[in-house]
């Protein structure tokens, strides 16, 4: 049985987090989701205009973005992946950096997009994996 959230038509914010049993979430004008901790949420499954630009995103530059600083095998380490904090972090070990200010100016607005939709749920390490051509 799929459990499905469906968020009325006017929401541009929707909370999720933690929903372990979501597996949809339609949500067709929501600007911003947060989906920290639906494990069975795939953002393959969010019918929601930031879900489609993550997507776009995760196939477009997101294996780039992670290969710029010429650290993507460290940037890939689960360890990153289990992280919220720039001690550790996905962009942190890319780029070898402890803030968001310290990554070169042209990848930026890439890494400040990443760490919002990383942080908001909508980006995973898997999609990173796949983003790269690394298998699982």
């Amino acid at each position: 049985m799929e459990y499905v959230g469906t968020i009325t038509e006017n929401a541009k914010t929707v909370d999720a987090s933690g929903c372990t049993g979501l597996e949809k979430l339609e949500a067709p004008n929501a600007e911003y989701v947060y989906a920290s901790g639906c494990t069975g949420l795939e953002i393959s499954k969010i019918n929601s205009p930031i879900a489609r630009t993550v997507e776009k995103f995760i196939i477009g530059e997101l294996g780039d973005l992670l290969s710029a600083g010429g650290r993507q095998s460290e940037a890939l380490r689960e360890d990153h992946w289990t992280c919220n904090s720039w001690d550790n972090c996905p962009m942190a070990a890319a780029f070898g950096v402890n803030s968001l200010n310290s990554i070169p100016a042209l990848w930026k607005p890439k890494a400040e997009f990443f760490v919002s939709q990383y942080d908001n749920g909508l980006i995973r390490r898997d999609d990173a994996l796949k983003a790269c051509g690394v298998d699982a």
